[in-house]
């Protein structure tokens, strides 16, 4: 049999002092007006496809202090949607939102951060920004919180850390982070060897079509443990990761496909069907 491949992210206002008295307080400013329907406006626009007019849109909601209008205006100019991308004006705005306590924007700033784009690369303030996203409950946070504790980037390297997030997104069915924690149980990386956890995480991912997921549980079908072994699984779930672009999944289905009989091949075809169904009715549900 040929090689198997596995699929393995204050201002402080001081108080002026002037010839021994404090200087006169300005007037308090006046409250910012937004007209209401004009969040909604930009919105449309933007679901239109019409990024330049939603840009216009968003500005000065985001100028005007809308939190939700500042996270869209760092997609916009972190994308080039309609403008040309700006990385260090995206950092701008999604910084803005994420201490007004945005989760998402403090995910998107700490990823600037990882990536060096509009802001020097910062792990360790990436990790800051991704652990405020995880705490208030962001799954992308708490999955690339523990992709830096598994990598040892801007922590200290913790595999035990690094499960305890990826569980935290996994329950929120981020794939991911149900794949990564297949391979942590099937390695015992940072927890206790279980297969039958990693066959558990691995489903769960593979269910939603997440294609390294369907390549190892595949190939666990394939070569795991004696009583978890079903060919006819194995060669169902790699056909599925093939099409949806998993190289790995296309080599190992050649490589077993030779050794099984017409009829299991025929079985794992409809199988493979009743999987279809499966990921495209989960596929309906998100969106």
């Amino acid at each position: 049999m040929g090689r198997v491949l596995y699929s393995v992210g204050s201002l402080v206002l001081l108080g002026l002092i002037l010839g021994g008295c404090q200087a006169e307080k300005p007037p308090p400013a006046e409250p910012v007006k937004i007209n209401p329907y004009a969040m909604a406006s930009a919105d449309a626009a933007y679901k239109r496809g019409e990024y330049e007019v939603a840009y216009r849109k968003y500005l000065p909601l985001a100028e005007a202090g809308m939190v939700r209008a500042r996270v869209r205006l760092g997609t916009i100019l972190h994308d080039g949607l309609g403008v040309p991308a700006d990385h260090a004006q995206a950092a701008y705005w999604w910084r803005l939102a994420a201490e007004q306590g945005n989760a998402s924007a403090g995910t998107s700033l700490g990823f600037l951060y990882t990536l060096g784009e509009g802001v020097e690369e910062d792990h360790a303030e990436a990790v800051r920004w991704y652990l405020m996203a995880a705490k208030l409950g962001d799954d992308h946070g708490q999955f690339n919180l523990g992709n830096a504790y598994r990598n040892g980037r801007g922590v200290e390297q913790d595999q035990a850390e690094a499960a305890l997030w990826y569980r935290l997104a996994a329950g929120q069915s981020y794939a991911a982070a149900q794949y990564n924690l297949g391979i942590m149980h099937a390695a015992g990386e940072g927890v206790e060897r279980n297969l039958d956890e990693a066959v558990n995480w691995y489903r769960l991912a593979a269910e939603q079509g997440y294609a390294p997921a369907l390549n190892n549980l595949g190939w666990l079908y394939w070569d795991g443990e004696e009583e978890i072994r079903d060919p006819v699984k194995a060669l169902a779930l790699l056909a599925i990761g093939a099409e949806r672009g998993s190289e790995n999944a296309a080599i190992n289905r050649a490589n077993i496909a030779g050794e099984m009989t017409p009829e299991q091949i025929a079985e794992a075809r409809l199988v493979a069907r009743e999987w279809r169904a499966r990921i495209a009715a989960w596929e309906d549900v998100r969106q």
